[in-house]
């Protein structure tokens, strides 16, 4: 588990930036973190991958600080994913496959397990050996996002903490993303972290939701209709399916995502 405990974080002239923050995050769970910018969001994840040291407060993985009870610091990283807003900022080889290969290379993994670990992540990413020949520099914008999230994903972190990765994407890639998320973490079960202002990317991918305001929290736990009452609206979808629940009083209603509305008109469909 990584459990987020009475975290606070200030800068050096004393303006608070997060202010008692608690949450947790267990493996098979998606939570979305969102607010508006200045919120803290950003600051948050850089806390969680120890780039930044938190005020006061804890944050612990299998119940160890991540902060000062790891024998080797080092190993927070590994354990500890992040995926930056800017895909650049991640890329300091000149081939994709290099890219993918970096963060082994640091574990000195050998060159043989490297070549099979990066075909076969390429193969459930549907990224061809001409793609991993490129250079990360000159390829699209949305083939950067997804070589620097298969740059973490290579590494099975037990958290993967992706900041706004949906942002700037055109409609093919976005949902191609989407898709590369939803099945690595079908598959690995991790813990995955979608930071977000936008509350449409994360009612695309999460289960859970923090929300925050001025570095507050206003709300942590299961995606309802209540969150319409800090101040969000509700996805189309969801408007949609109460004007169905009308018709259909026993039809599932507490939908946001177009899938599950679908799964639900189907199963009122089926007993008919």
């Amino acid at each position: 588990m990584l459990e987020i405990k009475n975290l606070c974080y200030s800068h050096e002239n004393g303006k608070k930036i997060l202010n008692n923050i608690d949450f947790f995050v267990q493996d098979g769970e998606i939570l979305g973190v969102t607010g508006k910018t200045g919120s803290g969001k950003s600051t948050l994840a850089k806390i969680l991958n120890t780039i930044s040291r938190p005020t006061s407060g804890k944050v612990l993985l299998d119940k160890l600080n991540i902060h000062d009870e790891f024998v080797n610091p080092r190993e927070v990283f590994f354990k500890i994913g992040l995926v930056f807003q800017h895909p650049e900022d991640h890329f300091f080889e000149n081939t994709v496959y290099d890219e993918l290969a970096y963060g082994l290379r640091n574990k000195n993994v050998s060159e043989n397990d490297i070549q099979k670990k990066i075909y076969n992540l390429a193969e459930k990413l549907k990224l061809n050996r001409v793609f991993l020949s490129k250079s990360p520099t000159n390829i699209s914008g949305g083939e950067k996002r997804i070589c620097a999230i298969a740059g973490i994903l290579i590494m099975q972190p037990e958290v993967l903490i992706l900041d706004d990765p949906l942002i700037g994407l055109d409609s093919k890639n976005r949902q191609n993303l989407i898709e590369i998320l939803l099945n690595y973490h079908k598959e690995m079960q991790k813990k995955l972290i979608i930071i977000s202002s936008s509350l449409e990317d994360i009612l695309c991918i999460s289960n859970k939701i923090l929300v925050l305001e001025d570095g507050k929290q206003l709300y942590f736990g299961n995606i309802t209709k209540n969150i319409k009452k800090y101040g969000f609206e509700l996805p189309d979808v969801t408007k949609i399916m109460s004007n169905v629940s009308i018709k259909y009083p026993n039809i599932n209603n507490d939908v946001f995502r177009v899938q599950d509305a679908v799964l639900s008109i189907r199963e009122v469909l089926n007993k008919r």
